[in-house]
Order: structure tokens, then sequence, then C-alpha cells
């Protein structure tokens, strides 16, 4: 049992700096969860990405003044499968067209930086020009600001790279949604994105030029829900202030099922209904210096994945998706469902998966918790195709409620399981497809964070 502090039942704490874990990870499986039917498509089509970055930003370092802090953020997946997450067509090319990218920030301030993406592209891309301001809802913008990159406007990034902007001066407040106009004036076949935004992106048709500036939204005639080409947004923000990553999976992307297959519930989108939406909202209303970052990735696994639209393996992944934003001290890690799912990976081999992610997370000097793992027992992913996963959480559960490598631990599983059958979510937090939680499940994860753990971060 676990020898630590317990605040409620539901969360852990614990004194003392955690033992390094040198543990190899198990056989990593070769196959994918996919919601649906993209998974035959996916897989007859193949899965190579090259490699995203291997380390942070320039000017992430020490927060003992005015200082660079990720604002919003998310982990990149694909660069492609033509498809977003409604499983609707993107374009299978870009030319001189725009795309205008709806972001919100959890962090606000008065002068900005934007971060750019090609992580998943086997071609360069150009960015011929980028806007930023506040966005509305019928697709246009509020005064759209130029954001250059090394003094200009345009910038091209080679195959595998990011790209960071000069700073801008630009007012943010947090949960004020910004558009961000990216033009592409060459034919290029993908961009690389975050496959489901829940949010909704505006696009040009092929050939309708550059209107990055345009404050109308009439030119783009095409939705999406994926982010495309967008990583990151830094504010400069005071003393003490510092990133905390949620680290996960479609149920930390916030993905709610309107059906048993787990189609996407495009009802909750711009909403900010993820449970780090409402983790931030709670840090904001108790005055804590943190922002919030969302770094889930539906259908991720621990240990592997051959699906492109859930982006490499969390243990692949996690240094270019965690200490890369701007200022991170700590990271939830909540992953493990997909493997049970379809990968059918064993208990043991999902801990040894989940400790070498607390390994990263310490080599990069962060505060670490683990998440325990919520029930779908009947899912028709977990019940159908995967029986046997039930006694598999539990065992991964039991570990993360008594392991000692962490700093600490949440009990999600606790938080949204039905009282009356463990094995499943409670009506109130589910959504219909009995895998992915409703806002109010998400609400019920954001509430389960002891906020104190968080605020235990140092600069």
């Amino acid at each position: 049992m676990e020898s630590g502090e317990q605040s409620d039942g539901r969360t852990g704490r614990r004194d003392g700096s955690a033992a390094r874990t040198g543990s190899a990870v198990g056989t990593r499986r070769a196959r994918g969860y996919l919601i649906g039917l993209l998974v035959v498509v996916v897989l007859a089509v193949g899965a190579c990405t090259p490699a995203g970055p291997s380390g942070p930003p320039p000017d992430s370092g020490p927060c003992d003044g005015p200082h660079w802090v990720a604002s919003w953020g998310a982990a990149q997946s694909d660069a492609l499968i033509p498809s977003d997450a409604t499983f609707g067509a993107l374009p299978r090319s870009y030319d001189r067209q725009t795309i205008r990218n709806v972001i919100t920030p959890h962090l606000g301030g008065g002068r900005v930086r934007l971060h750019l993406t090609n992580r998943y592209n086997f071609a360069p891309v150009t960015f011929d020009a980028v806007t930023i301001g506040p966005s509305r809802p019928d697709g246009g913008v509020t005064a759209p600001a130029s954001v250059r990159f090394a003094g200009m406007t345009s910038v091209t990034l080679a195959p595998g790279q990011d790209a960071v902007s000069d700073p801008l001066n630009l007012p943010v407040e947090p949960f004020t949604p910004l558009a961000v106009s990216l033009y592409v004036p060459k034919t290029v076949w993908q961009v690389t994105k975050h496959w489901n935004s829940n949010a909704t992106t505006f696009l040009t048709a092929p050939g309708a030029g550059d209107v990055t500036t345009a404050t109308s939204g009439a030119a783009f005639t095409q939705r999406a829900e994926s982010w495309l080409g967008v990583l990151a947004l830094d504010v400069e923000a005071g003393q003490s202030t510092r990133a905390i990553v949620a680290f996960g999976d479609s149920i930390t992307d916030g993905w709610v099922g309107s059906s048993a297959l787990s189609r996407l519930d495009t009802s909750v989108s711009n909403t900010n209904s993820r449970y780090p939406d409402y983790l931030q909202r709670r840090i904001d209303d108790r005055g804590l210096p943190l922002s919030v970052i969302n770094a889930g990735l539906g259908s991720n696994q621990v240990l592997g994945s051959i699906v492109p639209l859930a982006g490499p393996s969390a243990v692949s992944r996690f240094t270019a998706d965690v200490p890369y934003f701007a200022s991170a001290r700590g990271v939830i890690i909540f992953e493990g469902i997909n493997d049970l799912g379809l990968s059918h990976a064993s208990a043991g081999s999902i801990i040894d998966g989940l400790k070498e992610l607390v390994a990263q997370a310490r080599t990069a000097n962060l505060k670490v918790w683990l998440a325990t793992i919520t029930p779908a027992s009947n899912s028709v992913i977990h019940g159908l195709l995967a029986p046997d996963g039930e006694g598999a959480r539990q065992i991964v559960n039991q570990w993360i409620r008594s392991q000692t490598v962490a700093d600490g631990y949440f009990d999600f599983d606790q938080a949204v399981a039905d009282p009356a059958n463990p094995a499943v979510l409670a009506a109130q937090y589910g959504s219909v497809d009995n895998l992915h939680l409703s806002p109010a499940g998400y609400q019920r994860l954001a509430d389960t964070v002891d906020l104190d753990q968080l605020d235990s971060t140092h600069c």
C-alpha cells in the first residue's frame, strides 16, 4: 500500500526524491488502437514518420525574472493522413491557400512568440505569411498582427523542423481564442497536424491566395477539426510562473464520443471542455502562477503504435512533447488504456513503460505524477476485443497507487468509476461510447488533481 500522505483518498503525495528506474520497456507491440473504421484505412496506407526534435526550444530556462512560459500547445500526430477527427477530408495537398487555426491560450500577457512545426513531413514546407489576432466564431479575426521569423515574414521548415517566431507585442487573455493564419504559397502534400483539435480550423480553397490579413472569414469555405502547422504559443510572464504538461491519450485530448464506435461529438467543439482546460480554471481560481499544456494524442499508447494519427508511442515522443514546452516544470502522465485495448499489452509491460516515462521526466528535471487508468470494460473496443483487459488495468492501477518512483498519483479511476460496478464509468461521467468521458467527467478528473502538488514545482 502507499506510504505517503493521503489528501482525500484520490491523490497521493510522497516526500524525498523518487528512485530512478533503469528497467527496460517490454516488447512494444505493433498494433495500435484507432477509433472506429479508420484502422482499416491507416493500416493500408502505412505509418512511417520522421522523428521529432530531441530537446527544448531556446530561451526556455530559468524563470527568476521575465521569461517565456507555454500558454498553449499541442502534441503533433502526423503529416500523412488527409483526414480530420470527424473522418472528414482534409486537402490532399495545399497550394496557394490559407489555413486559419483557432487556439485558446491558458496564460495571459502582453508579449508572445509562436511555434510552427514540420515535424512529421518528409518535404520542406513554406509559410509565406503568418498572422495572429483575436478570433471570431465565423472564422474572422480582429486586428491580425504579422508574425516574423528572424525578421522575415516568410519561414521555410525542413522535414522534422520546428520554428520559433520573433517576440511580438500582443495582448493575450486566458481563454480568449486567437486565430493563427498560415499561407502556403506552393504545393505541399500534407502539413503536420494535431489530429483532434476539438476546435474549428478554417481553410480557403486551393488557389485562393494569401488572406492571412483578412478580417472577414468569408474566404474560408472549409472547416476542419485538426490543428495544422501550429505547435505552441508562449507568453512572457513574471517571476515564478511555470507550466505543467498533461501528457496522455484521447481522454487527455478531450475526446467525447457520440456513438458506440467513438465517433467524435462535435457539439463540444470550441467549448474548451478538456480536463486540462478545467484544471486551468481551478488553478486560475486559486491564483497560482501555473499554465497547463495539453499534450494528449488520441489513440496514443505507452509502448508503441503503427497508427499515424496516434503519433509515436509515449516513450518515444516524451522529450518532444513535454520538456519542449517553455518553462515546463511538471508532468501528469495518464496513459495505458489503448495498450490494453487493441494491443492487449500485459500489465507488466505497461508498468515498465510507465517507469521509463518517469525516468525520462527525471532526466528532464520535471516533477512527475501518474494517473490511474479509467474503466472501459463495457465499451466496444474493450468489451469485445479485449475482454481480459480489465484484470490488467486493475494490476496497473494498483501499482500506480503503491509505487514510489513518481512524486505522487491522481486516482482518476476512482473519481469516475461507477461505485456499484468499478469496471465501468459512472453514467454521469461517461460519454455514449463508455470509453471517453463527458464534459462532466473531464471536470471530475480536473477536480481530482491536488493543486498543492502542482504548486510544489519550482522554477
